[in-house]
C-alpha cells in the first residue's frame, strides 16, 4: 500500500513569536513513499540494504534535482547504517534543498551513522552559516531525542541567530529526559532579564519546550519558572513515552514545528483559543520583541 507524504525540501525558518510561540513556513512536495504497514520487525535484509544503498548513489551521482529530492525522502525508510552513510554524502551537493533533503533525512533515519553525521554537521561553519540549513539539522538532532545531543544544542547558544536559538530550544524539547529541563533553565538564566522581569528573546520557546517536557506552565515569566524549578528540580521525572495531548496554542506551535498533523478542533474552540490572552507573563502580555 502506498500513502503520499508532504515532505519539506526547504526547512522552516521561525519568526518572532505572538504569544502562541514560533510560526512555521516551508515549502513542500508531494511524494509517494512505502507505507509502513506490515514491516517486517527483523528489518531489511543485506541484499536489500545494498540493493537501496547503490539505487541512491545512482540518483545522486546522475539525477535531475527533483530525482534527487525524492529518492532521499524514500532513504528515510530504510533504517539502516549504510542508508545514513549514504545519505550523508549528498550533504555536498551543490543544490541547497538537496542537502537540505539530506539533513531531514538523517533525522528520521534513527541510527547510530545518521546522529553522529548531524552532530559533525553541527560544527561545521560552511553549513551552520547558513540560517535555513542550521535549523535543519538542530531540528533533525532533535528527531533523534538522544541525551548525547543535549551539549550539541546548548553550546554556545548566545552565537547562534535568533531563529536558529530557537530551533536549538525547541529540539531540546525533543529529547525527553531531565537533563533537557536542567538544560533549558540553564539557557533561561544565561540569557538575562528583558523586560518586566521576562526573557527577552527566546521565553515563548523555552516555555514550550519546558511544557512538552514537564506538562507544567508558568508562562513566559522567568522569576515564576526559576520558583517553579527551585521548588522541583530534585523530583522531577520526564515521561520517556512523550507528552499527554497538547491542546491550544502550544500545542498547534509544537505540532506546525515539527511537521505533525494539526489536531482537529472545533472551529469555536479554535476561536475563542485564538484570542485568549497568555497567561503566566507579566500582565499577559508576551515579552518585547526587538
Amino acid at each position: 500500500m502506498l500513502r503520499i507524504a508532504h515532505v519539506s525540501i526547504a526547512v522552516a525558518l521561525l519568526f518572532p513569536l505572538a504569544a502562541a510561540g514560533p510560526s512555521v513556513a516551508s515549502t513542500t512536495t508531494a511524494i509517494t513513499v512505502p507505507d509502513d504497514d506490515g514491516e517486517d520487525e527483523a528489518g531489511p535484509t543485506d541484499e536489500e540494504v545494498e540493493a537501496a544503498v547503490a539505487e541512491l548513489e545512482a540518483v545522486l551521482e546522475e539525477g535531475a534535482f527533483d530525482e534527487k529530492v525524492a529518492a532521499l525522502v524514500k532513504a528515510r525508510a530504510m533504517q539502516h547504517e549504510d542508508m545514513a552513510k549514504a545519505v550523508a554524502t549528498a550533504v555536498k551537493d551543490d543544490s541547497k534543498e538537496v542537502r537540505i533533503a539530506a539533513i531531514d533525512a538523517l533525522g528520521h533515519i534513527r541510527v547510530g551513522a545518521a546522529l553522529k553525521s548531524l552532530h559533525g554537521f553541527a560544527k561545521k561553519k560552511a553549513l551552520v552559516e547558513e540560517e535555513d540549513q542550521a535549523v535543519a539539522i538542530f531540528k533533525a538532532i532533535g528527531r533523534h531525542g538522544d541525551t548525547d545531543s543535549i551539549k550539541v544544542l546548548e553550546d554556545d547558544l548566545s552565537g547562534s541567530s535568533r531563529t536558529v536559538a530557537e530551533a536549538r530550544i525547541l529540539a531540546l524539547g525533543k529529547i525527553r529526559h531531565e537533563k533537557s529541563v536542567e538544560a533549558l533553565i540553564a539557557i533561561m538564566n544565561k540569557s538575562g532579564k528583558g523586560k518586566k522581569g521576562n526573557v527577552g528573546q527566546h521565553m515563548d520557546e523555552i516555555r514550550l519546550a519546558l511544557h512538552v517536557l514537564t506538562g507544567a506552565d508558568e508562562g513566559t515569566n522567568r522569576k515564576n519558572w526559576q520558583s517553579w524549578w527551585n521548588d522541583n528540580k530534585h523530583d522531577i521525572e520526564v515521561d520517556p513515552d512523550g507528552p499527554a495531548e497538547l491542546d491550544g496554542k502550544l500545542g498547534r506551535t509544537w505540532r506546525r514545528f515539527w511537521d505533525e498533523e494539526e489536531k482537529a478542533t472545533d472551529g469555536a474552540e479554535k476561536e475563542r483559543e485564538d484570542g485568549d490572552d497568555d497567561e503566566g507573563g507579566d500582565g499577559g502580555a508576551p515579552p518585547a520583541r526587538s
